[in-house]
């Protein structure tokens, strides 16, 4: 694995020197420590921040209650930009910044420069897969990688303060979960391959699996799942009560796992294959195979074992997955935020007894939430809806045609990040930019199912905006967004999907995410102070007198003993 150097102008390095005698016990230095061993980013895809209140009489002592009571929980925590993305969250997450300048505004976003899209954690072609021959489901070989990133990560920092002593390695069963959250100088990250159940990487990391991975993979851990059923996690108590009923309108059916428990967990096949793999990644037994891998490389790595601060970022996936399909009001999403909850007392226990538990400090969060599936909002008497892409993309190139005829589109890509007008339709028509943003513009305000509207030009402006104007700016980046900038109405959202539901708005069940501090020098509380989740990296940081230098977020007097 690569170790390369890191140098940050103007970081600040607080090193602490212990003084080793044979009369000290371990006790007694681990008192002595002024920096942790271990630091660790976990991080559950897709966890709304109102789960912890609204399930917390049925979490166990050791979970998401023992980071509640004995760690520092921010119950107020907000994503302050709009396009709330696994991508743009694990970025924010691992820098301490806005998409605006970390880069990351998407998932993907259009590349002008090429007329093609950009994806958020690889540059394609230029970095490989590893093992040698491993395939995405389009049969893609492209591997992981951060070169999109603009800024640091907490991983750099790490490097920094540790003359690279330090490891810095981040897991995942998505790609961008691992990368982004670690940054450029990480050692290695890891991500799941739904093609064959086991975890991956990238030449950009290495040009061959560590001998450990390979060995877990060879278990096929993955396969003990097959043929067994999900079920609930507790039979005592009743799922309808804290959640609602088991079968509801909108709700998807996963990979022939079927609308209602018990789920299967087949693929809909006669032994394990990538449609298998699919069912476990789109279930709670996704996180149980990531938490299996996380202590394979925790242990081979010997992470948090000598007196260089290591780093690792875990990102738990199927809660994300589950969300998706069956929505954040189903009996899943509480079952796997169940589950999650005792994932977490697993966790506590493990790194206690195996790095100590004044030796490590902790952040847990969430890369964003998660929008209610439209269906039952409409039975609460609401009227939220789907917004087909595809169709409402037709109309609006129509409209545009009948009143600006050009030979070619008018729309060069919608994404996310905005729809990107074609600069060439512009130039044949002899039409300035600015007003074909406000003809676009004012063609979405006619839409009942929009709320508010943006244009390049008023995001690029120093006039202050009003409502969602400085959301859409904080995730704004002039190499890299579109043009303008729709916001759905609240319970609105764009979808290609019959069933389910997603996220990416700056509604507050999309932006509002757990987070919560726990170990070593860590003050116990609860802190109801409006925070962002940039606090998780800059927190860390501080932890080993290291600093986000593109980060302004501060840390709160309460944070820290």
């Amino acid at each position: 694995m690569r170790k390369l150097p890191l140098c940050i102008p103007g970081l600040v390095i607080l090193t602490c020197v212990l003084a080793f005698h044979p009369s000290y016990s371990r006790e007694t230095i681990v008192k002595s420590r002024a920096t942790p061993k271990l630091l660790l980013l976990v991080v559950f895809d897709q966890l709304r921040g109102d789960y912890l209140q609204r399930w917390s009489e049925l979490y166990g002592e050791n979970g998401f209650k023992k980071l509640m009571q004995e760690g520092r929980w921010y119950s107020n925590c907000h994503y302050p930009y709009s396009m709330t993305v696994t991508g743009a969250g694990h970025a924010t997450l691992g820098t301490g910044c806005t998409p605006a300048q970390h880069g990351i505004v998407e998932n993907d976003w259009y590349d002008r420069s090429t007329r093609t899209e950009a994806y958020c954690a690889s540059m394609y072609d230029r970095y490989k897969m590893i093992p040698e021959g491993a395939r995405s489901k389009a049969g893609k070989d492209s591997g992981g990688a951060p070169d999109r990133l603009m800024v640091p990560a907490l991983g750099d920092v790490v490097k920094a303060a540790t003359s690279n002593k330090g490891k810095v390695i981040g897991i995942s069963m998505k790609d961008r979960g691992g990368v982004l959250p670690t940054g450029k100088k990480a050692d290695i990250c890891y991500w799941y391959d739904n093609n064959e159940g086991a975890f991956v990487t990238s030449s950009f990391y290495t040009d061959r699996l560590p001998s450990y991975m390979q060995q877990f993979n060879q278990q096929k851990y993955a396969d003990k799942w097959f043929g067994r059923n999900w079920e609930r996690l507790r039979t005592d108590i009743d799922y309808e009560k804290y959640s609602g009923p088991d079968d509801q309108t909108g709700e998807g059916t996963g990979t022939s796992q079927g609308r209602v428990f018990p789920h299967s967990m087949t693929g809909g096949l006669s032994k394990p294959g990538s449609k298998f793999y699919d069912a476990v990644y789109n279930s709670p037994f996704g996180n149980d195979l990531t938490w299996a891998a996380a202590k394979v490389v925790i242990e081979n790595e010997q992470l948090g074992m000598d007196d260089e601060t290591d780093y690792l970022a875990i990102s738990f996936s199927s809660n994300d997955a589950v969300g998706h399909i069956w929505g954040p009001d189903s009996q899943e999403i509480l079952d796997i935020t169940l589950r999650s909850d005792r994932l977490i007392a697993e966790m506590i226990g493990y790194l206690d007894e195996r790095v100590g538990k004044d030796n490590y400090v902790l952040a847990l969060s969430s890369d964003h939430g998660v929008c209610p599936i439209p269906e039952i909002q409409q039975k609460l008497g609401l009227k939220p809806g789907r917004v087909e892409v595809k169709l409402t993309l037709k109309e609006l190139e129509t409209y545009l045609a009948r009143k600006y005829p050009v030979n070619g589109k008018w729309i060069d890509a919608a994404t996310g990040a905005g729809l990107y007008i074609n600069h060439q339709s512009l130039k044949h028509a002899g039409i300035e930019k600015k007003q074909m943003e406000t003809e676009i513009a004012a063609w979405f305000k006619s839409k009942d199912y929009v709320k508010e509207v943006f244009t390049r030009t008023e995001i690029m402006s120093t006039a202050p905006l009003e409502g969602f104007g400085e959301p859409i700016r904080l995730c704004f980046h002039a190499e890299r967004s579109g043009d303008v900038f729709p916001v759905l109405q609240p319970y609105w959202f764009l979808s290609t999907y019959k069933t389910g539901t997603t996220h990416g708005s700056p509604h507050e069940y999309d932006t509002h995410v757990p987070l919560l501090f726990y170990g070593s020098k860590v003050n116990a509380g609860v802190s109801r102070e409006r925070v962002s989740p940039q606090l998780a990296a800059v927190g860390l940081a501080a932890t080993i007198g290291g600093k986000l230098e593109h980060s302004t977020v501060q840390i709160p007097g309460d944070l820290f003993k």
